[in-house]
């Protein structure tokens, strides 16, 4: 097996640095998406308590509420509101993903890296 060139060991080291501050800023994005998720739970949780817990009325005459116009119209929203937490997950589930694939590619990179330097500190 041939020594590889300094340049290469030098390219190496320069595109593992670059990677730990990707890996870095990347993790930092998880952390915020995470407490965003966190925020918008805590929001959809209070939303529902209120719905089913509090009944609001403009007029103060004792009537029957319409179940027809209302019901329809909350409906709706939580379906939105569904389909944005679900795609809040998913988009989650493929940055975790993503930076795990990242650490395995730095990982990688450091072995080459001692490997390299292990073979130019044994050859005099």
């Amino acid at each position: 097996m041939s020594v590889p060139d300094i340049h290469s060991c030098i390219q190496l080291s320069a595109q593992n640095e670059d990677l730990k501050k990707k890996l870095l800023k990347v993790k930092c994005q998880r952390d915020t998406y995470w407490k965003e998720l966190h925020t918008i739970r805590e929001r959809l949780k209070q939303e529902s308590l209120l719905k089913d817990y509090v009944t609001s009325r403009d007029e103060y005459v004792q009537t029957d509420p319409l179940k027809t116009w209302g019901t329809l119209k909350v409906t709706q929203k939580v379906v939105k509101k569904e389909g944005e937490l679900d795609k809040c997950n998913r988009l989650l589930s493929m940055h975790s993903d993503m930076a795990k694939r990242y650490e395995k590619e730095v990982k990688l990179n450091i072995a080459n890296i001692e490997t390299i330097n292990e073979q130019n500190v044994s050859t005099p």
